[in-house]
């Protein structure tokens, strides 16, 4: 994969210079090359499959952008110290930021990408079906990622009924109007891009971890259905369906106490690896990359603050600091918990920050372990019976197990200990907004301090919750603008 990719990059890079519009509506859009004669091999397919890999692990997809916005709104946050993510964890991003048309617009170059891909006229084989398996599902990823940033559904509290965003399947489409469907025809849209990558996957299944394979298929169902339950009861059945069908076909495990901290410094998928975007020494966002937003200001730029007290969220299981009689720390104690060990957790020059995810520019993107699904069953199980069940108690201990040193298991449980334990174990992975906004929570973060220096929550409904359509989009398609931008 690594080396593939290093042929596709110099392409992707150039194609991107060329894109001077991010319009959606190809009759006044840059960004199609109407010179492109339709993909006729398997190699073409292969390598425009490949580009949008390449497309996906940049600075303003998943390389960066995506990941870094959940969590800028949840319980990491930017001081803003070099204007980096600050306006998103302050809720004051407007319709001409940079963030908000350069995540847009690199969405879309996936999705073209994918559609130039499901249009080729390759005859079928079991290596084609590999590979529009993997478009369907990537589709289906980037459609589900643009409506969760611009999508209305957490406004006023629509849920399907919002406006959502543009769902495109045709490449280079100039009859066409664009306009934009409500979640709800999004959610249906991308059941039928998942469903139909699954399907191809199953008569030929990529077996790898760093591109699409089944098991990844329907773990990106399993996650999507998750966030749809919270308007859709029904979709509790398929998030737990599909989360056991991945762990299955995965042959994963829960990486090990032992094995946790390094497992992100690694190079190579680990044991609990589902799905990963890879990077290399050569090929990753340098300093876009997360590791630079996250690593101390004195190596990177920093930004990224843990907004949460660690004694707090871990309790008894975070480390214990000795002191002497005047207070100063003669000793720290392990952690009970390897999650809030000093190796993933620290306080650096006077700061609290995460450590030990994204350790490295070059570590690859850990998109989905295994240890999520494990946690999108318990939860799903939970909530479908709203009660815990032998099965979720089972997979609930045996997270545990793997992350205390020193545990007893416990005989029940209820929806708040999974949604500390996703907490505990997903921190910093992106998932912290979503979270917050599935169980209806507030956003707290030191950003959003009013002029009398009080912090003012963003509670669900507001309509700061979702990001602001592009203006330069609204310019050149027409599209309807979210409400208070």
């Amino acid at each position: 994969m690594k080396r593939t990719l290093k042929q596709v990059w110099i392409l992707v890079a150039m194609a991107s210079i060329s894109l001077a519009s991010c319009s959606l509506d190809p009759k006044i859009s840059e960004n199609i090359d109407y010179t492109k004669d339709p993909i006729q091999t398997e190699k073409q397919l292969d390598a425009t499959v490949i580009g949008a890999y390449a497309l996906m692990t940049d600075a303003k997809y998943y390389g960066n952008n995506v990941l870094a916005f959940s969590d800028a709104r949840s319980n990491a946050y930017s001081d803003n110290r070099t204007n980096r993510v600050g306006s998103i964890s302050a809720f004051t991003i407007n319709s001409t930021a940079r963030y908000a048309a350069d995540t847009w617009k690199q969405i879309y170059l996936v999705i073209s990408e994918t559609n130039r891909a499901l249009e080729s006229q390759v005859p079928d084989s079991k290596e084609v079906k590999k590979l529009r398996g993997q478009a369907h599902i990537l589709r289906a990823l980037a459609h589900f990622d643009v409506m969760r940033l611009y999508g209305q559904q957490y406004v006023d509290n629509k849920g399907l009924a919002g406006l959502g965003v543009p769902y495109i399947t045709k490449y280079a489409a100039t009859d066409d109007k664009v306009t934009r469907s409500t979640v709800g025809e999004n959610r249906l849209s991308i059941y039928a891009d998942l469903d139909k990558g699954i399907e191809l996957l199953s008569e030929a299944n990529t077996g790898s971890k760093v591109k699409v394979s089944l098991a990844a298929a329907y773990a990106f169902k399993a996650r999507m259905a998750l966030f749809f339950s919270n308007w859709e009861s029904s979709d509790l059945e398929v998030a737990k369906n599909n989360a056991s069908l991945a762990m299955s076909a995965s042959t994963g495990r829960i990486i090990e106490r032992a094995l946790f901290t390094d497992s992100y410094i690694a190079g190579d998928p680990q044991g609990n690896t589902i799905f990963e975007m890879s990077r290399d020494k050569v090929f990753n966002s340098g300093t876009d990359s997360l590791y630079y937003i996250y690593v101390t200001h004195a190596i990177g730029y920093g930004d990224m603050l843990v907004n949460f007290d660690v004694d707090e969220l871990f309790g008894d299981d975070a480390p214990e600091y000795v002191t002497d009689e005047d207070g100063v720390v003669i000793k720290v104690l392990p952690a009970n918990d390897i999650r809030a060990e000093r190796t993933m957790i620290n306080v650096v020059y006077g700061e609290l920050r995460n450590v030990g995810k994204y350790p490295k520019m070059e570590s690859n993107l850990k998109l989905i372990r295994y240890e999520e699904m494990l946690l999108t069953f318990v939860e799903a199980d939970y909530r479908i019976n709203n009660a815990s069940s032998a099965e979720g108690l089972e997979l609930l201990n045996s997270l545990r197990q793997n992350r205390l040193l020193n545990y007893t298991d416990v005989a029940s449980y209820d929806l708040e200990d999974i949604r500390l334990e996703r907490q505990k174990e997903l921190l910093f992975e992106g998932f912290g907004f979503e979270d917050l906004m599935r169980f209806h929570l507030e956003v707290v973060n030191p950003r959003l301090r009013n002029s009398k220096g009080e912090i003012e929550p963003v509670k669900y409904g507001d309509q700061r919750l979702s990001f602001p359509i592009p203006q330069s989009e609204i310019n050149a398609s027409g599209i309807q603008q979210n409400k208070g931008f």
